[in-house]
């Protein structure tokens, strides 16, 4: 199993829950914005998903890919759309053609419930509309149209995986948010909270802002992306949302941190 962008904190979490399950696990990272030490242990290979030369060489040694390497920042993609249509459909679409021409039939990818837009209903159905409106939205929709062609033409078995804000650490307590800048509402929470960080800003009070996602997500995907004896299907596809369904709310998630620096006061 190649984890491209396995440095980062979504993949490095699914790099080792794919270790315990027995799978053998390649990181493939320019550690631009990713960390060597979290992925102490995995075999490391160092290098960008523009580089189609290295990427060729590490995906004849594997069957699956799992793609965690986009870009992330909304307001980012609005201010610099330049550089998220470069790496996250150019560069990603160099890693799916590499993919490809090494044979590899399973493909996992990490999107966003941006793909939707600004919903009409919440909680989103799968069903709903995919209208994005900003760059890094358009970007991932771009990418999970191509699975969806790549699938029906040459038999890609894939799933993508849409969320947001995930949120949490690794059971073993050896990684945990890791970011720079910190976007994530917990770890900046808890910052306001203990007076290192800046005041917490909440726009709006009724939001289910945040998706906690179970441990055992990478391997519920991945099994299902290998169903059918592991053989590549004609247009096998998956759209996953994988939290676990309990949103909390904002306003309910900052109280707590708030509550427990009370009490030490």
């Amino acid at each position: 199993m190649l984890v491209v962008g396995g440095a980062g904190y979504i993949g490095s979490h699914a790099a080792r829950l794919l270790r315990k399950e027995g799978f053998d696990v390649v990181i493939y990272d320019n550690l631009s914005t990713g960390y060597a030490s979290l992925v102490h242990g995995f075999e490391l290979v160092q290098g960008d998903i523009a580089d189609s030369e290295r990427l060729s060489g590490v995906m004849r040694r594997v069957t699956a890919v799992m793609h965690f390497a986009a870009h992330a920042y909304v307001g980012e993609s609005v201010e610099n759309p330049r550089k998220y249509f470069r790496n996250n459909v150019e560069c990603g679409l160099l890693l799916l053609n590499a993919a490809i021409d090494a044979g590899v039939g399973h493909f996992i990818s990490s999107s966003t419930c941006a793909v939707y837009g600004l919903p009409n209903t919440v909680p989103i159905p799968e069903s709903t509309t995919r209208q994005p409106v900003n760059p890094y939205g358009v970007s991932k929709l771009f990418f999970e149209q191509a699975l969806e062609s790549y699938g029906r033409a040459y038999g890609l078995r894939f799933a993508s995986l849409r969320y947001f804000n995930a949120a949490g650490a690794d059971e073993g307590g050896e990684t945990g948010e890791c970011h720079i800048p910190e976007t994530h509402l917990i770890p900046l929470a808890l910052q306001a909270a203990a007076g290192t960080g800046d005041k917490l800003q909440i726009f709006g009070g009724d939001y289910a802002g945040l998706e906690t996602l179970p441990h055992s997500w990478p391997i519920t995907v991945t099994r299902r992306s290998f169903s059918s004896g592991g053989r590549p299907g004609p247009c096998t596809k998956s759209f996953q949302p994988p939290g676990t369904g309990c949103g909390i709310v904002k306003l309910r998630l900052v109280s707590v941190p708030l509550r427990k620096d009370l009490r030490q006061n």
